[in-house]
């Protein structure tokens, strides 16, 4: 990529919500170290060579994917991230593997163990059960949220969320019908199609974004725009 011999670099692996945490990281590096204006995420997923088949669960749903985008800190402390909650639940830790025995252990051809019991409704709940705390902390109603940026892995599940707390259906999109879950990308990639298809964002506009990763861990931000 031909960057400069002095930018920093690095590589996570948190699962689905790597770009979240990724977003939040670079966010707080930026407004904090005193250094640095931009930082680019990329995203890059390939699923379709370890994915199960015969699985129902992934075999229709997930696709290969690469996405990126660049957060700046352009100076002004009105616009950028506002606050972050994580909820971490190991007990699901063994639900979806891979490689199934670690790396130690790989073999070429191996394939990803997911326990059906996995649906991500622990995470759903961690959302209804936090979401308006979450907000009131930081004297925002959801009223005022022009955009809700959702996992994009299940339908189900944000419909659960839409109905319980009665959100507008037009203010949380979901692309995975004609893409695919994209997994850490899901909920930027969806923010990009909808403000090619539906409409731009304006400045001050309020994004909250709600996903998960298999292991499992799940996670809230509010965002301005």
């Amino acid at each position: 990529m031909e960057g400069k011999p002095d930018t920093l670099c690095y590589d996570i692996n948190a699962n689905c919500i790597g770009g979240f945490i990724a977003l939040d990281q670079v966010s707080k590096y930026l407004t904090g170290a005193g250094k640095g204006t931009k930082a680019l995420v990329i995203c890059a997923e390939k699923f379709s060579t370890i994915l199960d088949p015969d699985n129902p669960t992934t075999a229709f749903c997930l696709s290969d994917s690469a996405f990126a985008f660049i957060v700046e800190n352009d100076g002004d402390a009105t616009s950028g991230l506002i606050d972050v909650l994580y909820h971490t639940d190991s007990s699901f830790c063994n639900t979806v593997l891979y490689p199934p025995k670690g790396n130690s252990g790989h073999h070429p051809g191996d394939l990803t163990t997911w326990d059906r019991i996995f649906d991500g409704m622990g995470s759903v709940n961690f959302a209804l059960d936090n979401i308006t705390h979450f907000l009131h902390r930081n004297q925002i109603n959801l009223e005022q949220i022009e955009l809700f940026l959702f996992s994009q892995f299940s339908i189900k599940n944000i419909n659960i969320i839409r109905e319980y707390f009665q959100l507008p259906e037009e203010k949380i999109p979901f692309y995975s019908k004609e893409l695919g879950y994209t997994g850490a990308s899901s909920p930027f990639l969806a923010l990009d199609k909808y403000q090619k298809k539906v409409k731009r964002l304006k400045k001050g506009d309020y994004i909250l974004i709600w996903t998960l990763g298999t292991g499992y861990q799940a996670g809230l931000m509010l965002w301005r725009y």
